[in-house]
């Protein structure tokens, strides 16, 4: 891949090595929203972080109006 690219650059070894740390910094980039959009239960309605409490299932409070 680094000798296509230096072909394709006309051997100009510093474009050819800048394209290829742009190519990698773009890969890991798109590999970390992708990670993000897993975690967050996919890119529409998000999911379940564990670090939010707002669940209203773990009140204690009786709402019997029974008594």
């Amino acid at each position: 891949m680094v000798k296509m690219m230096m072909m394709a650059s006309g051997g100009n070894d510093a474009a050819a090595l800048c394209t290829l740390a742009l190519v990698v910094v773009l890969q890991l980039l798109m590999i970390i929203i992708m990670m993000e959009l897993v975690d967050s239960g996919g890119g529409g309605g998000g999911g379940d972080d564990d670090d939010d409490d707002d669940d209203d299932d773990d009140d204690d409070d009786d709402d019997d109006d029974d008594e």
